[in-house]
This record gives structure tokens, sequence and C-alpha cells, in this order.
């Protein structure tokens, strides 16, 4: 839904004069926004992870 709202502020649902076309096009570039977006997450997430198992390993090895 968050994809779709962000191509209905950017103009993008209503392109097409064709109510189909129009359908067509929003249903294939939510699929790729939200792909698209899943992937930016993951790598977003993973560094996050890697950041806070480096923080906590650093602490177990500086109080030992």
């Amino acid at each position: 839904m968050v994809i779709y709202r962000v191509l209905e502020k950017l103009h993008l649902v209503n392109l097409f004069e064709n109510g189909l076309l129009a359908y067509i096009f929003t249903a294939v570039a939510v699929i790729c926004g939200s792909v698209v977006f899943s992937i930016c997450a993951k790598w977003f997430l993973n560094k996050i992870e890697t950041f806070l198992k480096e923080r906590v390993n650093n602490r177990r090895v500086n109080h030992v």
C-alpha cells in the first residue's frame, strides 16, 4: 500500500487514459516497487544487525 501511495503522489497511477492499461501499469509498478523496497530493507537491516553484533562482541572482548 505504501508503494501505491508513492505512485499516487507522483501522479503515476492515472498515467494512461485507458483504464485497463493504467491498472496493469499500476499493478506491475507496485510489484516492482515492493521488490525493490524489500531488497533495500533487507540490506539495511543486515547492516544494522552486523553493527550490533560487532558492538556486542567488542564489549565482550573488552570486559574479559
